[in-house]
């Protein structure tokens, strides 16, 4: 399956320029702002699984959530600064980006490096290192059909992560968005390293709405993380769903 993936998305890498409104759910895409322009962005990943007493729980969305707020403004020249932060292990990022394929080329890239600080329960103090990310996604094949794939390098964890994700248009502003995050080395973890790997590799499925200015994206998925550094260490939860949401918002200054 992991081949599979990473086929479809080396196939579907090819097309036109892509818009603002192909955000995806929690995989990174290249950035579309132009200079002085910002995003500010929302996200929950509910802990509660749905389908458990889902009346009680109303689909799990009263047993807590991780919760991320960011922001990103680009400074120009296609780079970005960045900040966001995340609940759960209490993370903070700071970092940048740069667009390195110009908006007329048939794809967009994006390189990312972020500094991440976080606090894991079970450790004594606050761990930090740097994540570094490629992005790249096309515009809509036969005006339905766009690929976003990451590959990076995580500093703290020191091993490769990477994510597919494919989207279709439905409508103009509606898109159906699948996504699937292999822990590839989880035979080669250390020992260290192996007891932070879930059994299972994470996946998420969701319905994008696009408004002029706004992204909103909710998802189904078996993790409750954001970003593929975390996601593709797995998860213990093979089909326990969680609900989830994003909230994009572009800004004009």
């Amino acid at each position: 399956m992991k081949v599979l993936a990473c086929v479809v998305m080396f196939i579907c890498v090819s097309g036109i320029l892509m818009g603002y409104q192909n955000a995806v759910i929690n995989l990174t895409n290249p950035s579309v702002l132009e200079a002085n322009e910002a995003e500010i962005y929302l996200g929950h990943r509910f802990y509660g699984t749905v389908w458990e007493e889902p009346l009680d729980t109303f689909f799990g969305t009263n047993a807590g959530a991780n919760v991320q707020l960011g922001y990103k403004h680009n400074i120009g020249y296609s780079a970005e600064l960045k900040a966001n932060y995340a609940r759960k292990y209490n993370q903070y990022e700071l970092g940048g980006a740069w667009r390195f394929l110009a908006p007329e080329s048939t794809i967009l890239a994006q390189a990312d490096i972020s500094y991440v600080s976080f606090a894991i329960p079970s450790m004594d103090k606050r761990r930090s290192n740097f994540r570094y990310i490629v992005s790249v996604q096309n515009a809509p094949l036969r005006n339905r059909l766009v690929c976003t794939l990451n590959a990076g390098w995580d500093g703290y964890y020191e091993r490769f992560v990477s994510g597919v994700g494919i989207s279709v248009l439905a409508t103009e502003s509606i898109s159906l968005i699948g996504e699937y995050y292999p822990a590839t080395n989880r035979r080669a973890a250390s020992d260290v390293l192996a007891g932070y790997m879930g059994d299972y590799d994470a996946y998420a499925i969701g319905i994008k709405i696009d408004t002029y200015g706004h992204n909103f994206i909710f998802s189904l998925g078996n993790a409750d993380h954001f970003e593929v550094s975390r996601l593709s260490m797995g998860t213990n939860n093979q089909n326990d769903l969680r609900f989830g949401f994003n909230i994009r918002r572009r800004m004009y200054f």
